[in-house]
């Protein structure tokens, strides 16, 4: 029942959408994601593509709307972890890419600054509604750590044991916040955009959590 009022939205948006006057563009690029609180981390490369339609509100304020799906994550190195505790064998430095899937919703307020008569400049502001839908987080083997002795070996060494996969469920839908602006010529755009995530998007269950917040850059061309 939680998730009803954005199913709501969702249809509200579609039904504004499919009725709207002018064209409805497509949005594609890559995004560019990192955890701003985590030590020994790198961003990571993903992809954003969905539609956008703008409406007129008041004078040179637009509202900026649409529907998308994204990809963001981050990595993790050299991140300890142990293997099954059936299986006693070497543990090993492993780095972690986290990666997940959203369908995303903005809904930016646009200010509309003419520089010629085709071209416009439009800073934006506004709330994302993001629903996770995939977890594609996965371990990458660095190099060796040490033997690895179930109900022996100190865990509290260890970010992470392998019988602990991803908690996809704690990825809950959310209403995030995203800023930026639009250089438009005609029907062709070219946006940068900025998403704050207030979510802890990775949680790993073990002694040593590894749950951060993440920030992403999104470099998009619509037409």
């Amino acid at each position: 029942m939680r998730k009803l009022p954005y199913v709501i939205f969702l249809f509200l948006l579609l039904t504004n959408l499919s009725h709207a006057q002018g064209k409805i563009l497509l949005a594609i690029g890559p995004t560019i994601s990192y955890f701003p609180s985590a030590e020994n981390t790198r961003p990571k490369v993903g992809i954003s593509i969905g539609i956008v339609k703008d409406f007129h509100l008041y004078d040179k304020f637009l509202l900026s709307s649409g529907i998308g799906f994204a990809s963001r994550g981050a990595i993790l190195e050299n991140r300890t972890i142990a293997p099954y505790a059936s299986q006693p064998t070497d543990a090993y430095y492993q780095d972690i890419h986290g990666m997940l899937c959203y369908i995303e919703i903005p809904a930016n307020i646009q200010y509309e600054i003419p520089y010629s008569k085709e071209i416009k400049f439009k800073p934006f502001i506004g709330p994302i509604f993001t629903f996770p839908i995939l977890d594609l987080t996965h371990f990458k083997k660095n190099k060796f750590y040490k033997n690895y002795i179930p109900h022996q070996s100190d865990k509290s060494l260890y970010d992470h044991d392998f019988e602990q996969e991803s908690v996809f469920n704690n990825n809950v839908t959310k209403v995030g916040f995203n800023f930026g602006f639009q250089i438009r010529y005609q029907n062709y755009g070219l946006e940068f955009r900025y998403v704050l995530d207030g979510r802890k998007v990775y949680h790993f269950d073990s002694l040593s959590e590894v749950s951060y917040k993440m920030h992403s850059m999104y470099v998009l061309i619509s037409f």
